[in-house]
C-alpha cells in the first residue's frame, strides 16, 4: 500500500477516537493559529494524531508546523499560491524516488499544503556538519543519476531554461514598479534591499553579466536532472550509519547538475575555486570544499550521468546559474514577513556572484582593468582584493603596485594591511611621501597618536607644504587633547562631527575609533553636529503641537511620570519622527552596532518632557544590571545604549542631563560620590550613554517645556519591562513600516512581528 493509503487508514482510525475533535480544538485555541491555517491544521491532525502543534517556520515562502504525539512527529508545510504547481511534482518525486526525502503523507493542491513524516535523522543545524558534505553530495548525486533514467519524473519537473535564468536575474535587478504595500505578485531587488543598493548591483553587473553568461552557456553540456532548488546544510539531516536525508523539495526543478552547489559550498565563488582545485589536482584539491566537489563528480560520473571532463566544464556555469536563479526567486514572494532576512540573503548572494566575477577576472589579463574600474567606482574592497591577488603572483613585488595596495587597503578600511604595506614601501623608498601619508592615516585610525607625530614630521620633511600631512597632525593633536580632557575628573568626552562627515553621511574611521574608545571608557559621549538643527527644530514644533495636552502637572494615563513635572511619552513614528536620518543615522548606527552588536534593534522611542519649574531628578540608571558583579573589576558588555536627542538646547537653564561618566560598572551609591558633568548640548547634537551609566535630569528653570527624544538600541534578546508600564515602547502611524527604508525596517522588524502575534493572540 502507498504512503498516502497508509495515511488515509490512519486518518480513519484517529478520527474515530472519542474526544479527538475536542482535543484538537483546545490545541488550536491555546496556540491561536491564524484562521487561514486552521483548515489545513485540522486536515493534517486527522491524518496524523497530534497532542501538540508548534509553528517551527514562518516566512513569505512557507509556514511549517510540527505535529507531535509523543515521539511521533509529522510536518505540515503551507505554501503560497504561486507554489501550487509544485505539489503534483512533489507527489511524483515521492512516488518515483521514495529515497529522496521523508515520507510524503498527504497533499492538498486546493489548500496548497503538504504533510510529511519526520525525517528521523539528526538535524545538521545542531552541529558542524561541514565534514559530512562529501557524503551528502554522493547521496544527492545518486538521486540525480537515478532521476535521469526515470522519464515519468523528468517529464513532471519544470525545466530550467539557462537563458531565462540570466534574463530573470537581470530583470529582478531592474524591476522598480512594485508597490510598497507588498501586494504585487512579483517584485524586484529594490523592494528588499532598497533602490540605492539595487542601483549599485545594476551598475556592477552591467559589465560583468557577459562574463557570467559565457560561463552559464557552458553548463549546457550537462543533461537536465533532478535539482533541489535550495540545497543547504539546514535542509539535510543525517540518519544512523551516516545516511543523509534531504527535505524541503518544494522548489524542485529539472536542470543541470551543479545548480545547487552554491548553497552547500558557501557560495558560487567557493564552488568555482573548489572545482578549479579538483581540475588541477594540486595540493589545494585536499581542501574540505574540494573534497566535497570531488566526491560529487566521482559519484555522478560513476553512475553514468556525465564524463568527468564534461562535469568539470559544465559545473561552474551551473553553480553560477543556480545562484542567479536563487536570487531572482525572491521576487515571487513579496510581503513584509522575512523581508529584512530576504534582503540580507540577496545581498550576500549578489556579493558571492561578484566574488565569482573577480576570481574569474584574476585568472586572465582582465584583472588590472577590473581593479581600475572598481577603484573609479569607489568599490575599494574589491579593487584591493584584485591588486592583492596580482601581488601574490609577482616576486619581487613592484613598489608601485605595493603602494597601490596600501592606498586601496586604507580606502577599504583595512588599516592593518595599509600600515604593513606602506611600511614595506618605506623600507625600499624612505622618501615616499604617499607611503608616509597612508601610514600616518592608518596610525591615526588606530589612535597610535604619538607615532603619528613622528611619521607626519617625516612627511613634512619631504614636502613642507603638504596639506594632508598637516591635517593628519592637527587631528592627532586634537584627539590627544580630547583624551586628556576626558580622563580629567570634570572633563566631558565631547567629539565634533566635521562638515565633511555630515555631508557624506558617515564618520571618518579615526572619528569612529575615538568615539568608541571614549564610550567604552566613560560610558557616555557627546557628538556635536550630527543632525541639521532645522530638522530637529521641526521635530520640536511637531511635538509641541501634537502633545500639548500633556504639558500640565497631573495624571496622564498614556505617559509615565519619571520625576517631578516630568513625563515620558511614546510618540508615533511617521515621516518626521521615524525618518531614517534620526533612527537609522549613517553617522550613529556604526557606533551603536559597535556598542550593542551588529544585530541590534530599536527597542524604544520616546520623548521625555520636563515642564517649567521641575526640580532635579534622583540619580538613577535606566535599568538594573542584568548580572551580579562577581568582582569589582568585572565589566560586562553593553546590552543597551541610549541616544538622547534634545529638541531644545540643553544648558543650565533648560536643564542639562547630569552624567557621572565612567561609573557604568560602579555601585550606584559609590557613583553618586564621583565628580559629575553637566554637558551643554546645542541643537543638532546628541548624547549617547550606556543604559547603566548613572545620570539625572536637572530642573527646568526656563519658561518653556524641555522635550528630549530618546532612542533605545539594544541587543535583540533584551526587552525593557521596567520603564514601559503605562505605554508601549514604540508606536507608529498606519503603513509606516511598510513604507520605510530597509535600514529602518531592519531595526523594527522584531516589533512588527511581536505586535502581529499580540493581535493574533488577543
Amino acid at each position: 500500500m502507498s504512503a498516502l493509503g497508509h495515511a488515509r487508514r490512519r486518518h480513519d482510525k484517529v478520527a474515530s477516537q472519542p474526544g479527538f475533535l475536542v482535543q484538537f480544538n483546545t490545541n488550536l485555541l491555546d496556540a491561536a493559529w491564524p484562521a487561514a491555517h486552521l483548515a489545513a491544521i485540522g486536515a493534517a491532525t486527522r491524518l496524523h494524531a497530534a497532542t501538540r502543534v508548534d509553528r517551527v517556520g514562518d516566512s513569505a515562502w512557507a509556514t511549517t508546523y510540527r505535529l507531535s504525539d509523543g515521539d511521533a512527529k509529522a510536518f505540515l508545510k503551507l505554501l503560497p499560491q504561486c507554489q501550487r504547481d509544485q505539489i503534483p511534482r512533489l507527489r511524483t518525486l515521492a512516488e518515483c524516488l521514495p529515497e529522496s526525502g521523508p515520507t510524503l503523507l498527504a497533499t492538498s493542491e486546493a489548500d496548497c499544503w503538504i504533510l510529511t513524516a519526520d525525517h528521523g535523522g539528526r538535524d545538521t543545524r545542531t552541529y558542524d556538519a561541514h565534514d559530512e558534505r562529501p557524503t551528502m553530495l554522493r547521496h544527492y548525486a545518486a538521486l540525480q543519476a537515478k532521476a535521469v533514467g526515470t522519464p515519468r519524473l523528468m517529464a513532471a519537473l519544470e525545466p530550467v531554461d539557462l537563458v531565462a535564468v540570466v534574463r530573470g536575474f537581470r530583470d529582478f535587478l531592474h524591476r522598480r514598479d512594485e508597490p510598497a504595500d507588498g501586494t504585487a505578485t512579483a517584485v524586484g531587488a529594490a523592494y528588499f534591499v532598497g533602490e540605492a543598493a539595487a542601483a549599485r548591483y545594476r551598475r556592477l553587473f552591467a559589465q560583468r553579466l557577459p562574463l557570467l553568461e559565457g560561463l552559464v552557456e557552458r553548463a549546457r553540456v550537462l543533461r537536465p536532472t533532478l535539482c533541489h532548488g535550495d540545497l543547504q546544510l539546514r535542509n539535510i539531516a543525517m540518519r544512523k550509519r551516516r545516511e543523509p536525508v534531504i527535505f524541503d523539495w518544494d522548489d524542485v526543478s529539472a536542470g543541470p547538475a551543479g545548480l545547487c552547489l552554491h548553497g552547500l559550498l558557501d557560495g558560487c565563488a567557493a564552488a568555482l575555486v573548489a572545482l578549479r582545485q579538483v581540475a588541477t589536482r594540486g595540493a589545494a584539491a585536499r581542501s574540505p570544499a574540494a573534497r566535497a566537489v570531488n566526491a560529487y563528480i566521482r559519484a555522478l560520473s560513476g553512475a553514468g550521468y556525465a564524463p568527468r571532463r564534461a562535469l568539470l566544464e559544465g559545473l561552474p556555469g551551473a553553480a553560477v546559474a543556480g545562484t542567479m536563479r536563487f536570487i531572482s526567486s525572491f521576487g515571487r514572494f513579496p510581503g513584509d514577513v522575512s523581508r529584512s532576512d530576504s534582503a540580507a540573503t540577496i545581498a550576500a548572494k549578489c556579493s558571492e556572484l561578484l566574488d565569482a566575477c573577480d576570481w574569474l577576472a584574476c585568472q586572465g589579463p582582465a584583472a588590472v582593468a577590473m581593479a581600475d574600474e572598481y577603484e573609479r567606482a569607489g568599490e575599494w574592497h574589491r579593487a584591493q582584493r584584485i591588486v592583492q591577488d596580482q601581488l601574490s603572483r609577482l616576486d619581487p613585488q613592484p613598489v608601485d603596485l605595493l603602494l597601490r595596495f596600501a592606498r586601496l587597503s586604507h580606502a577599504a578600511g583595512d588599516a592593518m594591511a595599509a600600515e604593513q604595506a606602506s611600511r614595506e614601501v618605506l623600507e625600499r623608498d624612505p622618501r615616499s611621501l604617499e607611503a608616509r601619508l597612508v601610514l600616518g592615516r592608518a596610525l591615526l585610525e588606530r589612535l597610535a597618536l604619538d607615532e603619528v607625530e613622528a611619521v607626519v614630521s617625516g612627511a613634512l620633511e619631504v614636502d613642507p607644504r603638504s596639506r594632508e600631512a598637516r591635517t593628519i597632525r592637527r587631528r592627532a593633536r586634537a584627539f590627544s587633547r580630547l583624551r586628556r580632557i576626558s580622563e580629567s575628573p570634570r572633563g566631558w568626552p565631547r567629539l565634533s562631527v566635521t562638515p565633511e562627515e555630515r555631508a557624506r553621511g558617515w564618520l571618518a574611521p579615526e572619528t569612529h575609533a575615538m568615539a568608541v574608545e571614549l564610550f567604552r571608557r566613560q560610558g557616555a559621549i557627546q557628538l556635536d553636529g550630527v543632525f541639521e538643527p532645522e530638522r530637529v527644530q521641526r521635530l520640536q514644533e511637531l511635538f509641541l503641537q501634537r502633545y500639548q495636552q500633556h504639558f500640565h502637572d497631573g495624571r496622564h494615563p498614556d505617559a509615565l511620570q519619571v520625576g517631578d513635572k516630568r513625563y515620558m511619552l511614546t510618540v508615533e513614528l511617521d515621516e518626521y519622527f521615524g525618518a531614517r536620518e534620526f533612527i537609522a543615522s549613517g553617522l550613529l548606527m556604526p557606533l551603536i552596532r559597535e556598542f550593542v552588536g551588529d544585530d541590534c534593534i530599536l527597542s524604544a522611542y520616546t520623548v521625555v518632557a520636563s515642564l517649567p519649574g521641575s526640580v532635579d531628578q534622583n540619580i538613577h540608571r535606566d535599568h538594573t544590571p542584568l548580572f551580579e558583579r562577581d568582582a569589582p573589576d568585572v565589566r560586562y558588555p553593553t546590552f543597551a545604549a541610549q541616544v538622547i536627542l534634545p529638541l531644545v538646547p540643553l544648558d543650565a537653564k533648560t536643564g542639562a542631563t547630569r552624567m557621572i561618566k565612567g561609573t557604568q560598572w560602579t555601585d550606584l551609591h559609590d557613583a553618586a560620590k564621583r565628580p559629575y558633568q553637566d554637558p551643554v548640548v546645542p541643537l543638532g547634537s546628541c548624547l549617547i550613554n550606556d543604559y547603566l551609566c548613572p545620570h539625572y535630569g536637572r530642573g527646568n528653570r526656563s519658561s518653556r517645556v524641555r522635550p528630549i527624544a530618546t532612542y533605545i538600541y539594544t541587543r535583540p534578546w533584551f526587552r525593557d519591562f521596567l520603564n514601559y508600564r503605562n505605554q508601549a515602547p514604540l508606536r507608529a502611524v498606519p503603513g509606516f513600516l511598510e513604507n520605510s527604508s530597509p535600514e529602518v525596517r531592519a531595526l523594527l522588524d522584531w516589533w512588527d512581528r511581536e505586535r502581529k502575534l499580540a493581535v493574533r493572540d488577543a
